[in-house]
């Protein structure tokens, strides 16, 4: 019979963002590089876009307290809560 070859999930990119919760800057640590940042409010709208050649904080200052979410590379997405 056919067997798929399932992917190794080692080779997946292990980021994490810290602090979470914060008041102000979240630090992206990962091994990847990351280039394109998207931030959803808890309502799904996108209201932050980053492209940088290497992204590696970004701040949420300017917006309210509560859940969002990051996108980053237009793949992987991490709940951040601000406080």
């Amino acid at each position: 019979g056919y067997s798929p070859k399932l992917s190794n999930s080692t080779n997946r990119a292990n980021i994490t963002i810290n602090p979470n919760p914060s008041d102000n800057i979240y630090n992206i640590n990962t091994n990847e590089l990351i280039e394109n940042l998207i931030l959803y409010n808890i309502s799904g709208v996108a209201i932050l876009e980053i492209n940088a050649p290497s992204i590696t904080s970004f701040t949420l200052l300017q917006y309210p307290a509560g859940v969002y979410f990051v996108k980053l590379n237009n793949n992987q997405v991490i709940q951040i809560v601000k406080q």
